[in-house]
């Protein structure tokens, strides 16, 4: 949690009402909470900002906030990346490569590289700068891996599989039903 004003002064912005308002999450205008700050700064937003529940919001003009808290900030786009990573509580990752993984040889091995247990990386496979790759994850030949890329657990990439760099990709998880018909 952090307050409206200490996000006002790590964005650089300008504060308008109380800066004593406690913020817990970022949300969509649309779904906000009465604990949360939303970005409003695009023209389709703007509007929804009267009927919003957020607490605050991010804009570049005092005028489209009329009664309402929030930031006033010249770069929106800059803003709304430091209130994400603000609020980004993901861990951060070791990096090493578990003995029980298997990495082919024609792999390079590039920084900060993490395969978890059980995974397999296949030949001519290209791996990016701080890869984080879980465990039993299988990455078939040719694929290419861009930097700063997460790969969780149980992930099959096929051949040739190209991922930019900052991708986050995870398993999709069938969840039953039980007893119910």
């Amino acid at each position: 949690m952090i307050t409206l004003k200490e996000l006002a002064d790590k964005v650089n912005g300008k504060l308008i009402g109380d800066g004593a308002i406690i913020i817990s999450t970022v949300d969509d205008v649309k779904f906000a909470s009465s604990k949360s700050i939303a970005f409003a700064f695009l023209s389709k937003y703007k509007k929804e900002i009267a009927s919003s529940s957020a607490a605050a919001f991010v804009v570049t003009s005092d005028e489209d906030l009329k009664d309402n808290a929030g930031i006033v900030v010249e770069n929106p786009y800059l803003a709304m990346i430091t209130i994400l990573d603000l609020f980004d509580n993901r861990p951060v990752p070791v990096f090493n490569i578990s003995k029980h993984s298997e990495l082919h040889d024609s792999v390079e091995k590039p920084n900060n590289l993490h395969i978890g247990a059980f995974s397999v990386i296949e030949q001519d496979v290209v791996l990016g700068n701080n890869v984080f790759i879980g465990n039993g994850v299988k990455i078939n030949a040719g694929c290419i891996i861009g930097d700063n890329s997460v790969i969780y657990d149980n992930v099959v990439l096929y051949d040739n599989t190209v991922l930019g760099k900052n991708c986050i990709i995870g398993s999709i998880k069938k969840i039953m039903n039980k007893g119910k018909k």
